[in-house]
């Protein structure tokens, strides 16, 4: 039997490769059914072109079939919603209002959440005042010393007793009353100086005075002299003329005259000299007290220009404290927070809290981002 089945191959390859045979085409080679004997010698591939696929493998070729003209038809007719994510904000049409911080401080307290509700003057967000009030205090006392060096410097100008008569001190324990004794002791002290200075140029003074005084007399004396020496010189002058007195004598009388005369040019020289020496020293004392008031007068200038600044600082301080307590300047409804926790600093002029009036229209504005 097997040789048969290879006889029956054999011949049948013999027959397809024979010159001059025409080979049928290749369907009816395909459905041209061998017998099972001739198959069991073919190659793998015969076999499986022979054999008929399974019928789950045709069911899924099916079905996969469908489902891509299912994907085509939905890809064609099917709509497919779009979800777009992106930051924003919500924003008014009226203006808003933005509460800032004065300058660096640390926050210690924010009270309010966006979209609450607020009413006037009611407090948002509370600020560290420490650095507020140290300013104040400082500067207070500032101005107590500088309220107290005006009205000493005043009373040295106008030549009055400090403090001034009728003045109440002011209290032991206060920075004021500590001010108070450092400039009566500043003004003792300058005052003592001041009288010092004076009382040295009234004892020039009276020096000099009594110099003159004494040159003066012993210059008048000295002329009297003068004349009665320029007489006795003219009565010799005459006997000497006559006859009657020798020259000796005439010239004699002619030296003691010149001797007297030149005393009274020396003691008239003198008497300049202390009239001079007179009039510079009253010229020092004077210029003394122009300068003594005029340095006072420029101290207490620039004393006030300082009291004015250090004023104007302290209502600036003054109100910085205020600020340290942020309050809703209406009633309004938080738009915006600041994203600060308590405890962390806010920058100068940095937004904390935004609000607008309340049933203001609002819409929303973002960067749309797909």
């Amino acid at each position: 039997m097997n040789i048969k089945a290879f006889l029956n191959v054999l011949q049948l390859r013999l027959h397809k490769t024979a010159p001059g045979t025409k080979e049928d085409c290749p369907a009816k080679a395909a459905r041209q059914e061998l017998p099972a004997e001739i198959l069991r010698f073919q190659p793998d591939s015969v076999l499986l072109e022979r054999a008929k696929p399974p019928l789950g493998a045709r069911w899924t070729l099916y079905l996969l079939a469908l489902f891509l003209l299912l994907l085509l038809l939905w890809s064609i007719f099917g709509r497919m919603d779009r979800i777009v994510m992106a930051d924003g904000k919500i924003v008014t049409i009226d203006t808003p209002v933005v509460l800032q911080s004065y300058n660096i401080a640390l926050i210690k307290d924010i009270r309010v959440a966006m979209g609450q509700r607020v009413q006037k003057d009611e407090v948002l967000v509370v600020l560290d005042a420490t650095v507020a009030q140290a300013d104040m205090s400082q500067l207070r006392d500032r101005i107590s010393s500088l309220t107290a060096q005006a009205r000493r410097l005043e009373c040295e100008i106008e030549d009055k007793p400090y403090p001034p008569e009728g003045e109440l001190p002011a209290p032991d324990s206060t920075a004021e009353a500590r001010e108070q004794r450092l400039q009566a002791s500043i003004y003792a002290s300058r005052q003592q100086e001041f009288a010092s200075r004076l009382k040295t140029y009234e004892e020039q003074l009276k020096r000099l005075h009594a110099e003159s005084a004494a040159t003066a007399g012993d210059l008048e004396h000295r002329r009297e002299r003068l004349r009665i020496f320029t007489e006795f010189e003219h009565m010799r002058r005459q006997l000497y003329e006559r006859g009657i007195e020798a020259r000796a004598g005439f010239l004699e009388a002619q030296k003691d005259r010149h001797s007297v005369a030149g005393d009274v040019l020396r003691m008239e020289s003198s008497l300049q000299e202390l009239q001079h020496e007179i009039a510079r020293v009253e010229a020092d004392r004077a210029s003394y007290l122009t300068g003594w008031r005029s340095s006072a007068a420029q101290e207490l200038v620039s004393v006030r220009r300082q009291l004015d600044e250090s004023r104007e600082q302290l209502n600036k301080a003054e109100k910085m404290g205020e600020l340290v307590d942020i309050r809703a300047p209406m009633d309004s409804v938080v738009l915006e927070v600041a994203r600060r926790n308590v405890g962390s600093v806010a920058d100068e002029a940095e937004p904390l809290v935004t609000l607008v009036p309340p049933g203001c229209p609002a819409g929303s504005g973002c960067g749309d981002t797909p």
